[in-house]
């Protein structure tokens, strides 16, 4: 996704505003920023939010009381659990930087208000838990959600611009996820699931036999990733879709059960739309829960998750 030329012009701006935040704040010296320095005082003080991460950047904008992004308005209880969880950050320890292992994605959130910064801070997860530092500080945080402090940071606070979307349908963390199903239209179905040690297996499902050693544990590894933020675009109604077009049989059906034994469901088409003479290359119909509507949903969630057992296959086996 590219980056919207408003959030480009901002981020632009930022460097110079963030090479100032020091002052803005008023932390103190350099190496004795303290936790509150990095956040905001007063949530309500703020009217945008900037993420930046290596992947992705965008920005939300509060507009009267609805926040929207690129004119887009947003599922504000997503956006208004970010600013409550920025108000329950609680610090466990103070980290040196060097003595952390390999982190996570890093995410960088600003919170702006008045045309100054408000907060500052990058955040990123590690083994030990979630860290929260200011930019070319030498020291972290390590924090947790005061109340929440099951809850990791990446799942309110999430660098996946769809998940402050409206019309979400699944939103799950890898370290959530017990068991995924996949069910090909013509292919063998197959289930991998994880232990609470993230130790995956791979079965057949249509002989119970234990897949794993032909399975490639990186690519398996991966397909527990794609449930982040999945969406549909809009309900379809019967006047968009060609007349016979709908077949009986799924290209797919996915089932997922996260470690609190919630389940979730897509049945998977392909959708002709009118004045097609073939299925459409971006959108499919999806049902969901075995509900009794269509939803169009964009392949691009989609794609990933309808690949046959074979494209999970160990080439050294």
């Amino acid at each position: 996704m590219k980056i919207s030329q408003y959030t480009a012009l901002l981020a632009f701006i930022l460097l110079g505003i963030t090479l100032g935040i020091v002052v803005l704040k008023e932390p103190g010296s350099a190496g004795k920023t303290e936790l509150s320095d990095l956040l905001p005082d007063d949530t309500d003080d703020v009217t945008e939010i900037l993420m930046i991460t290596d992947i992705d950047s965008f920005a939300f904008e509060r507009q009267d009381t609805v926040w929207v992004m690129n004119g887009e308005p947003l599922n504000q209880e997503a956006v208004e659990n970010l600013l409550y969880a920025v108000t329950r950050l609680s610090m466990k320890a103070i980290i040196p930087r060097e003595s952390l292992e390999e982190t996570g994605p890093v995410a960088e959130i600003l919170f702006l208000g008045k045309r100054k910064v408000l907060g500052h801070f990058m955040m990123a997860g590690t083994s030990s838990g979630d860290i929260i530092y200011a930019p070319g500080e030498a020291h972290v945080f390590g924090v947790e959600l005061r109340g929440f402090e099951n809850i990791p940071l990446e799942k309110v606070f999430a660098s996946n611009p769809d998940h402050y979307r409206k019309h979400l349908l699944v939103n799950l963390l890898p370290s959530e996820i017990k068991s995924v199903e996949i069910y090909p239209g013509d292919g063998e179905p197959f289930m991998a699931k994880q232990d609470s040690k993230s130790n995956i297996s791979v079965k057949s499902l249509s002989t119970g036999l234990d897949l794993g050693t032909h399975i490639d544990e990186h690519k398996i590894r991966m397909l527990f990733s794609y449930f982040n933020a999945i969406r549909y675009n809009r309900v379809i109604t019967g006047d968009s879709i060609e007349a016979g077009t709908l077949q009986e049989k799924p290209d797919a059906i996915i089932k997922i059960t996260s470690f609190k034994d919630e389940s979730w469901k897509l049945a998977i088409y392909p959708w002709t739309k009118p004045g097609q003479l073939s299925p459409d290359l971006f959108e499919s119909l999806v049902i969901f829960n075995d509900g009794p509507y269509l939803l169009s949903v964009n392949y691009i969630y989609l794609d990933l998750l309808m690949r046959r057992l074979d494209r999970y296959e160990d080439p050294g086996t």
